[in-house]
């Protein structure tokens, strides 16, 4: 389910406008509202406003309490009683700081102040309006087709990461104010939970993208889909509910949906019969021969184009506690289909993503060129594993999930680290 009603600080340009369009092409969002300082000289937003009436540009200036008042008005105005699904903070500055530079507080505090204190004063700001949306849906599940914020962060936030020659070092004030962002995104996400209040809270990495911001060298483009896609455990929950989306998109031309029966696949089968992009392939992620066999499969239905994105999404969850009888079976099935599944998948797939790589010149990574998307989990983070963090029954599949991440890790070009 998508949300009916959003709206998007710092959509005029780059990352914002790239969301734009996406969400423009989603038929379930009924109220679009971008917001941008100046909206009279965006342009693109303009033409799209014009062709979408679902499309609302808002004035704002996050930096400013006032500018920030008019605009939750505004969007009041559009959503009316039902509310606001999701707010995506997107908005923000980057300024050039050293430490060796000569001090200048005006330029940290700048940048701390719109990257993170206006994303923070904006969720407060639009918390009613989220409140109303959240109030409409009974049950205590979390979704941005419920309420949620999403705030646009960067893994320059990362203090395991800060080392030598990381995140450039010239963005010292950037660094700092994005690490103050994911702060207030936890104290949001902690406060919610004692105040019983359903909203959804996530900071995401878009990692560094082709834009203004991110610069000439950024090796993530922000449009451009993929032409050819597997999937595998696509017959249920996440798995399915990507292959929805991904038949949304006109430019994919090859959706694979691997699932071990998808005989039984009966909402698959039916979407296949509809759009003769998708094609169903049985796979089995713990078997090496089944793999080699959707290797096969997928070669013959994308042929010279290659593979450009693979998504491992097949998982098992088996309920398993530290203080159980011993079971090493248990352990070992979950971390196989969880986590060496999707490593050998990647390993067998690599050559055919090799050869759609290769189609596109340039250093640039994205899902349009070559990649692999693991669906991952929070079980996989060690600083989260406390009393209390998940179910205590889910030992095994944290162990995956770490594994998971491990090799994910493993994979990525040393560019990227």
């Amino acid at each position: 389910m998508a949300p009916k009603t959003v709206f998007i600080a710092g959509a005029n340009r780059g990352i914002g406008l790239g969301i734009v369009k996406e969400l423009l092409k989603v038929p379930g969002i009924e109220t679009i509202n971008a917001g941008a300082r100046n909206v009279e000289t965006a342009k693109e937003l303009q033409s799209f406003s014009q062709a979408d009436s679902r499309l609302h540009l808002i004035s704002v200036d996050v930096s400013e309490d006032e500018s920030l008042e008019n605009s939750v008005k505004q969007v009041e105005g559009l959503v009316g009683d039902r509310g606001l699904n999701l707010l995506i903070n997107n908005a923000g500055i980057l300024e050039h700081y050293r430490t060796t530079d000569p001090p200048n507080r005006a330029t940290v505090l700048r940048t701390i102040d719109v990257n993170a204190v206006s994303a923070l004063l904006a969720s407060q700001y639009f918390l009613p309006l989220l409140k109303k949306a959240a109030e409409q849906t009974q049950g205590d599940e979390f979704s941005v087709s419920r309420a949620g914020i999403v705030n646009i962060g960067s893994d320059c936030s990362s203090q395991t990461l800060n080392v030598t020659g990381f995140c450039n070092e010239t963005l010292l004030a950037y660094k700092m104010s994005k690490t103050a962002m994911l702060s207030f995104a936890r104290s949001l996400v902690a406060d919610f939970k004692t105040l019983n209040v359903p909203v959804l809270v996530t900071t995401i990495h878009p990692g560094r993208v082709l834009t203004d911001m991110g610069g000439p060298h950024a090796e993530i483009t922000i449009s451009m889909p993929p032409k050819t896609v597997f999937i595998t455990g696509a017959n249920r929950g996440i798995g399915f509910g990507i292959v929805r989306e991904l038949l949304k998109v006109s430019g994919i031309e090859t959706i694979i949906a691997g699932a071990r029966n998808v005989e039984a696949a009966k909402e698959l089968q039916s979407f296949s019969q509809a759009d003769s992009r998708l094609h169903l392939i049985s796979v089995d992620v713990s078997e090496d021969e089944s793999l080699e066999n959707s290797v096969k499969q997928v070669e013959g239905l994308v042929g010279d184009r290659g593979l450009n994105l693979l998504i491992n999404n097949a998982g098992i969850l088996e309920h398993y506690r530290t203080t159980d009888p011993p079971n090493r079976a248990t352990v070992l099935r979950t971390i196989d289909v969880n986590a060496v599944g999707p490593l050998m998948a990647s390993q067998y797939f690599l050559p055919l993503l090799k050869k759609a790589a290769e189609l596109t010149q340039g250093d640039e990574l994205s899902v349009s060129k070559a990649a692999i998307v693991n669906i991952g989990s929070d079980c996989s983070s060690q600083t989260l594993n406390v009393p209390g963090f998940n179910e205590y029954t889910h030992t095994a599949y944290k162990m995956s999930k770490a594994a998971m991440l491990s090799f994910a890790r493993s994979l990525l070009p040393i560019s990227s680290h």
